[in-house]
């Protein structure tokens, strides 16, 4: 937090932990300090604080998406998209077809005639730059809800890492306080969120 005020020129990405950000920074901070005095009554935080851990990063990634959510879906996702779309339509992972059909037309709106490749395959079939394992992981949440349905799996998915990474921290350093700090360090970090 106290990288955008160093003294001397530092990049521009260094602004983002200023503003609102640092707040909820702090915030998270604080709440994890407190919730690691054990004589503190904070009932269900001493109880079951992985489940906490969970709760707060879902509350977190929620913020996120939300704050985002107009400029979504961008970048590779509308291609790992097209991957779950093919699984689910085509039963394969040939993509040449589902660009075609304008299968990413029901959740982006450009243009994505053209596929993201490389090369033809041996085959002759289009297959994408992209590993086809995520694309697998959401294929039940698409196929249920679509690009909603996508965002919803991967918010409980990525809750649930974030809980199971503080109760990890927890028994490998025996401290709640560094299981906070190391969740706060994972489940704030730009890339992360």
């Amino acid at each position: 937090v106290f990288l955008p005020w160093l003294p001397l020129r530092v990049p521009s990405a260094f602004m983002l932990w200023s503003g609102p950000v640092l707040i909820g920074v702090w915030t998270a901070v604080t709440a994890g300090m407190l919730a690691s005095v054990p004589w503190i009554p904070v009932g269900f935080v001493n109880r079951r604080p992985a489940v906490l851990a969970g709760l707060l990063a879902m509350a977190v990634f929620s913020a996120a998406a939300w704050g985002v959510s107009p400029s979504r879906p961008g970048g590779d996702e509308p291609h790992y998209l097209i991957i779950t779309q093919s699984l689910l339509l085509d039963r394969d992972l040939k993509i040449e077809n589902n660009h075609a059909r304008g299968d990413y037309r029901s959740y982006f709106q450009g243009d994505l005639s053209k596929p993201d490749y490389l090369r033809r395959g041996r085959d002759g079939a289009i297959y994408s730059i992209h590993a086809p394992g995520v694309s697998a992981l959401v294929a039940p949440a698409f196929a249920l809800a679509g690009y909603r349905g996508v965002v919803v799996f991967l918010l409980l998915l990525s809750s649930t890492a974030a809980g199971l990474a503080w109760e990890l921290a927890r028994r490998v350093t025996g401290s709640t306080g560094a299981a906070w700090f190391g969740w706060a360090a994972v489940v704030l970090s730009p890339t992360f969120l």
